[in-house]
Order: structure tokens, then sequence, then C-alpha cells
């Protein structure tokens, strides 16, 4: 039986770098396994939506699916033949599927299929278009009349039976604007979201919410967490360098890029400061040492008049935050690709941040490292 990929991951920590840059790594390949099985949108029986999103925006809950679904997947795999046809194994990935679904996901009836016309619409549609040639073509007044009185008729009924569409086109045309789609999604969360209901080993409801999280911490301790595997230590040796390292002009590229209306620089960096420190971002530097002198500026510089943390991470995180939010209005590639290079740049930093603290805490005086203490 080959062993889930999420599993795996778990047992092949060995140190704060490694997980990072595995972490980054797994996420990609569940991405890349939900858009391979885009094709299955809908399973006859249960109702699964797969993902169908982009490789750096995931949600925990597909991450949780796939681990679920993975075992029994690389099961059934594991019995086909290499020299098998695709077609047998995309059979298996579809039972395997629809058997998880069966099992961990409620079933949600199938809603009916509504055809794209209407057929009684359809056919007054037709009748009225050739309606309509009769009366142009027509020249007795009498006959042009009772045509005209005839084609009104359809016109109206056809009026009644589409009444509905028009009352979605003015709700989405409501929409248009960025305060109209809050008032719309606002609508659709109306109701206030209830604390889960957990219950102790008695069978008695928990309403203190710290015990609520201490019984489900231990509900998923007792479903992932593997005693066999040693705590991962502190990790203290010369770190590895990334596979794709982020040079000095990709920093500076990202800092004068960022659109968000601030001074040139991250996180409310003065113009002045950048002036006087930039040139100590030298080439023959390393990206660590750079970075370890402008977050070791910053934790001791003034906190009255120009207080601020160098920070990239944050930045990144808000650039992204208000791209996502504005999700809706993403209609060009250019800007989905814009979407997709930041959510990269915030994975490489999420990577790339406890190194730049690491060096800039063994860069820090003695004298000054024991006064903050």
């Amino acid at each position: 039986m080959a062993p889930s990929p999420v599993v795996g991951f778990w047992e092949r920590h060995t140190s704060t770098i490694d997980w990072c840059e595995e972490n980054y790594a797994v996420t990609t390949y569940i991405a890349e396994f939900w858009n391979t099985l885009s094709n299955c949108v809908l399973i006859t029986g249960p109702i699964i939506m797969l993902y169908q999103g982009h490789k750096h925006n995931l949600e925990w809950r597909y991450i949780l699916a796939f681990s679920v679904i993975s075992e029994q997947l690389g099961q059934l795999l594991s019995q086909v033949d290499e020299e098998q046809k695709v077609n047998t194994q995309w059979k298996l990935i579809k039972q395997c599927i629809e058997t998880a679904a069966k099992n961990n996901i409620k079933e949600v009836p199938k809603q009916k299929a509504y055809p794209r016309w209407d057929n009684e619409v359809k056919h007054l549609s037709d009748k009225q278009k050739q309606v309509r040639l009769e009366i142009l073509n027509s020249k007795e007044p009498q006959k042009i009349k009772d045509l005209k009185k005839e084609r009104n008729f359809m016109l109206h009924k056809i009026k009644e039976k589409t009444k509905h569409l028009d009352e979605l086109t003015s709700n989405i045309d409501k929409t248009s604007s960025d305060g109209g789609m809050f008032q719309a999604v606002k609508a659709l969360n109306r109701k206030r979201f209830e604390n889960p209901k957990v219950h102790d080993n008695d069978g008695k409801q928990v309403s203190n919410p710290s015990q609520i999280q201490l019984i489900i911490a231990n509900h998923f301790n007792s479903k992932f967490r593997d005693d066999n595997i040693h705590d991962v230590e502190p990790y203290f040796g010369q770190p590895r360098k990334l596979k794709s390292p982020i040079t000095e002009k990709e920093v500076r590229a990202s800092i004068n890029n960022l659109n968000n209306g601030r001074a040139p620089g991250s996180d409310n960096i003065s113009e002045l400061r950048w002036r006087l420190f930039g040139h100590i971002l030298r080439r023959d530097n390393s990206i660590p040492a750079n970075l370890a002198m402008l977050y070791f500026f910053n934790e001791n510089s003034n906190r009255g008049r120009e207080r601020s943390t160098t920070t990239l991470p944050i930045t990144l995180n808000n650039d992204l935050k208000r791209l996502q939010n504005k999700y809706v209005q993403l209609t060009t590639k250019e800007d989905l690709h814009k979407l997709q290079n930041i959510a990269s740049q915030r994975q490489e930093w999420i990577a790339f941040t406890a190194e730049i603290k690491r060096t800039a805490e063994a860069a820090r005086p003695d004298d000054q490292a024991s006064g903050r203490h």
C-alpha cells in the first residue's frame, strides 16, 4: 500500500528550512493533483466539487480531503501495472473519489438540470419573428393590424415567462460596484456563526472556548500524530541555500513595484533612510546579510518619529489580500499572473524569514542584545 503523501511529508521533517521547502512542494503537488482531476467536477450520486483554482490559493479543507482520499487512491493504483491504459487508471481514480465522497461527505440530492431554453418561450420567439416578417411584407392595413395584435400578445407572454430573468439581471447589475458587492455578500451571510457543539468524554456539551480547542486538538492528535516520530529539534546549523534564491534585483523590484501608496520601501521605511542605507546593499554581499542589516537597523531605530518594522512578508501578505478581495474584478491574464507572482513571492518569504532573523540576531552587538533582556 502506497503511503499517503501528506503523512509521508510529516515524516520527512528534518529542519526548519527543510519544513518550509517541503511544505511548499507538497502544497504545489496537491494543487496539481486537483487541477489534473478538474474534469471530474460532478460525480453521480453524492456531489463533490473538486478544486479548480491556482496552485498557491489552496484551502485547508482540500488538503484534508486529499489526505483522506490519497490513502485509498494509493492502494488502488498500487494494484495497477504501469503498462495498463490510462482509462483504467481514470476509472480507479473516479471510483476512489466516489467511495471517499460517500464515506466522508454528506450526500446531497442531485439538483434538477434545467434546459438552456424554455421550449414554450423558444417556440413563441420563433413564431413572433415570422409574424414580424409578415408585417413588413404585407400591404393590407387590416391584416397588418391583426398581425401586430397577434405579435404583441406573443411578446407579452414571453415577457411574463422571462420576468425572473429580468430580476436576476438587475441584481447582477447592482453588484457592479464594490459597495454593491459587499451588500450582496453580506445578504448571503446574515446568520451568525455558531460555535461547534463539542462534547467531552462524559457526553456533556462543552461551552468554554479553551476546552473546545483542547478537545479538538486531542481529536486530531489521536488521528494524525505518530508517537514513534521524535519532535523536531531547533535548527542551529548552516542553512541550506534555497533552490531559487532571491536576488538583490528582485528585492528592489518587489519593493518598488508594490503599489500601496506608501514611500518607496516596505512598511513605512522612509525615503531618507532608504537613500542613506541603500548603498550598503552591495552585490558582493549575501542577501541574508543585507536583509539582516535592515532588520537590525529597524529593531534599534528611534521608536518615535520613524517607527517602522522591515518585514517584507507582511507587505506581500497585504498586497495579496488586496488582490484576493478584488478577485471578482480579475478579468485579464495580466491580473491573474500578478496574483500568482505575489503568492509565489509570499511562499518564498515564508521560507526565508527564519534565515533573515537568525542572521540579524547574530549581527546584533552583545551589549545591546543583553540590554534588551
